[in-house]
C-alpha cells in the first residue's frame, strides 16, 4: 500500500504541513513511536522520527519532500499515570517559601 499524503489540508507553515501529512504513514512503520519538528542544525529544519530500537532505523526514509529526517533511537515511549500527589505538587510549582505564604519572597513587609 502506497501512501500519498494528500489527505492534510495546507496551512502557513510548510514543514508543520510535511509532518502532519506524512506522520500516519510514519507511525505505521514497525518500531516507529514518535514523530516531531526538529532539525540536524538551525541552518536545516526537519522532522525527527523517534523509534524504539536501531534496527527500525532502516524502514524510515531519509527525506520528505525535500526535509531531512532525522531518526533518534528512545526505545519504548510510555504514557505516564497522574496521581493525586502529583497534581497537587504540580499545582504549587512556581511558589516560593511555605505553601501557606501568600507574599512575594521579594515583597517587604512593613509593620
Amino acid at each position: 500500500m502506497e501512501y500519498s499524503g494528500e489527505d492534510v489540508e495546507m496551512g502557513d507553515d510548510p514543514l508543520a504541513e510535511v509532518r502532519a501529512r506524512h506522520e500516519p504513514y510514519l507511525l505505521a512503520i514497525d518500531g516507529v513511536v514518535g514523530v516531531a519538528l526538529g532539525s540536524r542544525s538551525i541552518a536545516e529544519p526537519g522532522i525527527v522520527v523517534y523509534v524504539r530500537a536501531a534496527i527500525h532505523a532502516a524502514a524510515v526514509p531519509r527525506e520528505l519532500d525535500g526535509y531531512p529526517v532525522v531518526v533518534e533511537v528512545t526505545g519504548e515511549i510510555r504514557a505516564q499515570a497522574v496521581t493525586r500527589r502529583a497534581s497537587a505538587q504540580s499545582a504549587n510549582m512556581g511558589t516560593f517559601g511555605s505553601r501557606s505564604s501568600t507574599a512575594a519572597p521579594w515583597s517587604r513587609r512593613t509593620q
